[in-house]
């Protein structure tokens, strides 16, 4: 009889280690799974603020005394990019000469290329 009790109490504390080590297994699956969704909550919360901000389609032209002009502020980085397009397919800009180069840039409206204003 001492054996089958013996037996079972250490079946007894090998069920309890299992169960608590399980319970622990699922408690750090479960906190892990909840610490990924939160950071990739914040990844798209910072990619979608920056994503969103306005966006400003620039001419940049060789004619002296100018250099950069702004076409249009739209509300994002695709819009701007359809606009680039649609410009560039389009007919060239009656205010310069022949010989005046150009190009369409697309800039977030943080970016100025004509440099920092003076005071």
């Amino acid at each position: 009889m001492m054996a089958d009790a013996g037996g079972s109490d250490a079946t007894n504390a090998l069920r309890r280690q299992t169960t608590w080590l399980l319970r622990l297994t699922w408690t750090m699956a479960a906190l892990t799974l909840v610490m990924a969704i939160g950071v990739g909550v914040q990844i798209y919360i910072a990619t979608s603020a920056r994503a969103e901000s306005a966006w400003v389609l620039w001419l940049e032209h060789s004619q002296p005394g100018t250099g950069w002009k702004i076409v249009e502020a739209v509300p994002d980085q695709a819009t701007c990019r359809r606009r680039r397009a649609s410009a560039e397919r389009g007919p060239r800009p009656k205010e310069f000469s022949p010989e005046t180069t150009f190009r369409y840039v697309c800039l977030p409206d943080t970016i100025d290329p004509r440099g920092p204003k003076g005071k």
